[in-house]
């Protein structure tokens, strides 16, 4: 190949435009395109990011600390939190809207759902969500009265109308 160049000249730093002289005299063009570069990895961390993800990696949310640190990528952070033998605490803090379960609640939930109650129905009489009265179920080991069960599934059919007699 090197006695069938004659010479190559390179333009660019994200787009690279080659062109390819060859000794029987004709050239060739060629564009390389680059991927964009890789601003953050050279971009060293300034002491005001280490020190709020110091303060707050190892308990705020995701989300949080993305929003205190910008211009960083969750991997980016936790490879940093690693570097600095910073860890996440095991056991979350529960939302500011959960409420625990109270006894009332428990035993209500266990008749209704036991019953065969829609699970629909449960979770607005209890205030809470569907898939929170499911989760307690579960936890609970609660079971469905299977004699009751089909004819529970009958009545969860919705009744989109209904029609009027003459």
């Amino acid at each position: 190949m090197k006695c069938l160049i004659d010479r190559v000249e390179i333009r660019g730093d994200i787009e690279i435009e080659a062109t390819i002289f060859w000794k029987a005299g004709f050239q060739q063009q060629i564009i390389i395109h680059r991927r964009g570069t890789r601003k953050n990895i050279d971009k060293p961390w300034t002491e005001a990011e280490i020190d709020a993800l110091k303060m707050l990696y190892p308990s705020s949310s995701i989300y949080a600390i993305m929003k205190a640190i910008p211009g960083r990528s969750w991997h980016g952070i936790a490879n940093k939190a690693q570097r600095l033998h910073l860890q996440r605490d095991k056991k979350r803090r529960p939302a500011p809207t959960y409420r625990l379960w109270t006894t009332n609640e428990d035993s209500k939930l266990k008749t209704e759902y036991e019953n065969g109650t829609p699970v629909v129905v449960i979770a607005s009489d209890l205030g809470r969500s569907v898939n929170g009265v499911q989760v307690r179920a579960a936890k609970m080991r609660l079971k469905r009265n299977k004699s009751l069960s089909g004819q529970a599934r009958k009545d969860n059919n919705p009744i989109l109308f209904q029609e009027s007699s003459p």
